[in-house]
């Protein structure tokens, strides 16, 4: 399992004070991964709960149902239950500045932790995750629950990057692959609603049909951000967090923790990479929409089966196939889409 590579410390001196905390956010959550590497009813909208076992006497199924008790119903669907999920793992993921991730705390282990143990380690304010560790939490959390599931991750070097999950559904007598992502509490459908199976919406990306995708995303709850002692991250950010923030308290020896919403719009419209990935996808005839960073997975993997080679090449020859096909339009189209885009920017 590869290691995750973070981009936040090449960018504490990009945060100002009025635009630092969604700027921080969107950090917080986009990350770099080395290669080697309306659905059922919502809970209130609390802060995460808090940890009182230790992680030997944890049950994972105890604090799910807790909060979603409609999970211990046997009549709902694989997409129902995938979604409760990734919305309980949301909620309960801990984002870190750079110092503290529990790939550094942990180090080496973090990766043979359970669920529990990385849960426990969330609520005893070791350190957080950024969108890697959130993908690899969240996959022992679907695996405990008896789904397969595999990470992907997808971007460029030097541009925008991100990881989530692919969850092997069962849907109306069909097995789909479909996209969760925890670090963004968000998941993907076609227009009535249905799941939108990963190769599907790989397909309708490819042949520039992003209008027959949905986003849905989630807005379920706050997740806890830890601002880590060390980190030289700017005082004035802090600050402003902590106005912001439904509460901030201090953590002896580790830092600040605060209680905040973390949105897609974080990473699509305020991550200081957002702009410059938008003018690639653009230049390679695409909208200057992140959601088609999807569109260049370089490494889908799994904790049991290791590296899903099958996946990715499958994964790869839908896009080649679709973007072969209509080589002619995105050639065409690159540079209206680059002159719309420079102009929004102006």
């Amino acid at each position: 399992m590869g290691k995750i590579i973070c981009l936040f410390q090449q960018f504490y001196q990009l945060i100002p004070s009025k635009t630092g905390v969604v700027l921080l956010l969107a950090i917080l959550a986009g990350c770099t991964s080395n290669a080697n590497t309306p659905l059922v009813q919502k809970s209130s909208d609390s802060a995460p709960e808090k940890a009182s076992l230790t992680s030997d006497r944890l049950s994972i199924n105890q604090l799910v149902s807790s909060q979603y008790p409609e999970i211990k119903n046997p009549q709902i669907s694989d997409w129902q239950k995938a979604n409760i999920l990734r919305r309980w793992a949301y909620k309960n993921i801990v984002n870190s500045t750079a110092s503290c991730t529990l790939e550094k705390v942990l180090k080496p282990d973090f990766y043979k932790k359970t669920t529990a143990e990385l849960y426990t380690a969330f609520k005893q304010d070791k350190g957080g995750v950024w969108c890697g560790g959130a993908s690899i939490f969240s996959e022992k959390l679907y695996r405990d629950y008896g789904f397969n599931v595999y990470t992907v991750n997808m971007g460029k070097s030097g541009y925008l990057t991100h990881v989530v999950n692919l969850v092997e559904i069962q849907d109306k007598g069909q097995k789909k692959l479909v996209i969760e992502d925890a670090s963004y509490n968000v998941t993907y459908t076609d227009l009535d609603g249905s799941p939108l199976d990963y190769f599907t919406f790989l397909k309708l990306l490819s042949q520039r049909k992003d209008n027959q995708i949905k986003t849905v995303k989630d807005n379920d709850g706050k997740r806890t951000l830890m601002l880590c002692k060390g980190d030289p991250f700017n005082i004035a950010t802090l600050e402003f967090m902590k106005q912001k923030s439904s509460a901030c308290v201090e953590v002896p020896n580790v830092g600040t923790k605060c209680n905040r919403r973390v949105v897609l719009e974080d990473l699509t419209r305020d991550h200081p990479l957002s702009s410059k990935t938008k003018q690639f996808l653009a230049k390679a005839g695409y909208k200057p929409d992140i959601l088609y960073l999807y569109l260049y997975p370089f490494l889908i993997n799994s904790e049991i089966a290791g590296l899903r080679k099958d996946l990715l090449d499958r994964a790869q020859a839908v896009i080649k196939s679709n973007t072969v096909a209509r080589l002619g339009y995105r050639l065409d189209r690159t540079q209206a889409l680059e002159q719309v885009f420079l102009a929004k920017q102006n």
